[in-house]
């Protein structure tokens, strides 16, 4: 059950509400959106990880598919899919992402497209038009993710794939003290921050997510949960944070575009 809340409860405080409009903006802007890509660039992150995951759960052979890279961010992903020859549109609500993107394909010409768009209405892109779409942590940026999901549903060839990567939902996050549980409900659906301000998630809000939230969701749509992988965190995360080694850390998920779609008025078993 999503939970809408006006004001957080005593000692939660990193709880922000969900708006009831689901309007979309970019928080990834001006200095924030280059020491964001920066950080990227040099220290990896989880990219380094859920990046050779999520390329593991495409198609052996990437030459002349058709792939939406959905939050494409500054393209890291978008370049690492093109350099195995795929044809790829990268798109991001954050202009200033998408500059930073650009100049990167102004350096090493790789053919890919950069468009401004919204996840949840995706107008430049035409229906059934794509063999894939990748989604590398951005699906907990966006606030209505069943928009999101039917906007994939549509632009995806049936029996095209959707792998999407995002922070574990049973994860812990980093905080100055080492690893630490927010302090919300597994079960609810909420926009938080971290505790840790020198983390990205300490700078800018995220949404938590059950698990099967975001599975229901795509199943509503025709999309169908095929594999999962929770790839560990790099050694020298580890070294940092040993207690990753024993609890959750980043998940990639691989949906199929099936030629059905459930009914409203069908009746699923409980």
């Amino acid at each position: 059950m999503v939970s809408y809340l006006n004001t957080p409860p005593k000692g939660e405080k990193n709880k922000i509400a969900i708006q009831d409009s689901y309007t979309s903006k970019s928080e990834y802007k001006g200095e924030f959106a280059k020491w964001y890509a920066s950080s990227i660039e040099e220290f990896g992150g989880p990219h380094s990880v859920v990046i050779p995951a999520m390329i593991c759960l495409l198609p052996c052979r990437l030459y002349g598919l058709q792939i939406a890279d959905i939050g494409c961010g500054s393209g890291i992903l978008s370049r690492e899919l093109a350099l195995r020859g795929a044809e790829v549109l990268g798109v991001d609500l954050s202009e200033d992402m998408l500059e930073l993107a650009r100049q990167a394909e102004e350096r090493i010409h790789l053919g890919i497209v950069y468009q401004q768009d919204d996840a949840c209405v995706l107008s430049s892109v035409t229906d059934h038009s794509q063999d894939a779409v990748t989604m590398c942590l951005s699906l907990t940026d966006m606030p209505n993710i069943e928009a999101v999901f039917s906007q994939i549903s549509r632009i995806l060839k049936f029996g095209g794939c959707l792998i999407a990567s995002l922070p574990h939902p049973c994860a812990p996050c980093s905080s100055h003290i080492g690893l630490d549980y927010p302090q919300h409900s597994y079960y609810e659906e909420i926009r938080w921050m971290s505790s840790n301000r020198q983390s990205v998630r300490g700078r800018i809000p995220t949404y938590h997510r059950p698990l099967s939230l975001y599975i229901n969701l795509a199943l509503q749509h025709g999309l169908v949960l095929e594999r999962m992988l929770e790839p560990q965190p790099s050694p020298l995360l580890l070294a940092r944070y040993p207690q990753y080694e024993r609890v959750p850390y980043m998940l990639v998920l691989r949906f199929r575009l099936q030629c059905f779609r459930p009914q409203e008025n069908e009746t699923w078993q409980k």
